[in-house]
């Protein structure tokens, strides 16, 4: 029965946990180009949206205009009841 090396299970140990070393930094580099990418089509996703939004808000507003105003009225009204009765 033969006994294994120390030296030989140390330097193995070592192999490993440099190749370990070199697997995590690829994963955290694949994770942080993963997230730029999702972070950019997220940006992308609200942009669109607001931008759509904001459209649709001007053509509301260009086709009916009276309706726009009163809406207007009626939340500064609303608005300075609640701050009233907050004060």
């Amino acid at each position: 029965m033969a006994k294994d090396d120390p030296v030989a299970d140390l330097e193995a140990l070592k192999a490993d946990m440099a190749a370990l070393k070199t697997d995590f930094g690829s994963l955290a580099s694949n994770v942080m180009k993963g997230g730029a990418h999702t972070v950019r089509n997220a940006t992308k996703a609200v942009r669109d949206s607001a931008t759509s939004a904001a459209e649709q808000v001007q053509e509301f507003v260009e086709e009916r205009p009276f309706t726009t105003v009163l809406i207007a009225f009626g939340a500064g009204l609303l608005a300075a009841s609640l701050f009233r009765r907050s004060a």
